[in-house]
């Protein structure tokens, strides 16, 4: 990477203002393409996107959505979640990836192709 960087946090772009949000939310499109790996994260949350494979660590009963960044994502596939998925494909009009839940401490998301927004949430409860 050419600025030496390659891991980013964003910390304070999520707020009160739905459409500030928003627009980081799709600014991580841009970085995604052309810097790191890019992650917004708040008291709640932890956002990124994928466009192949990731394993997470240490997120045992936590919430964890995997929704369309782009129109579809195709060949996904969900490893030691509550509702797994096996070659599955999604799209922006019917994200049903949305509040699955992590039964392991260790899980694997998998797409074939498309980019996938990935939303970690502690749920304080």
């Amino acid at each position: 990477m050419e600025n030496g960087y390659n891991d980013i946090v964003l910390f304070g772009v999520l707020g009160t203002r739905l459409d500030h949000s928003l627009v980081n939310v799709y600014l991580l499109k841009y970085s995604f393409d052309n810097l790191s790996k890019v992650r917004i994260v708040n008291e709640y949350n932890e956002i990124f996107l994928i466009n192949n494979y990731i394993r997470l660590s240490g997120v045992k009963n936590k919430t964890i959505s995997v929704l369309p960044y782009s129109d579809v994502i195709d060949g996904i596939y969900l490893k030691g979640f509550s509702y797994p998925l096996f070659n599955a494909v999604m799209t922006k009009e019917n994200p049903y990836g949305v509040s699955n839940y992590a039964d392991n401490d260790t899980v694997e998301i998998k797409i074939n192709s498309g980019t996938a927004l990935i939303v970690i949430t502690q749920d304080n409860y």
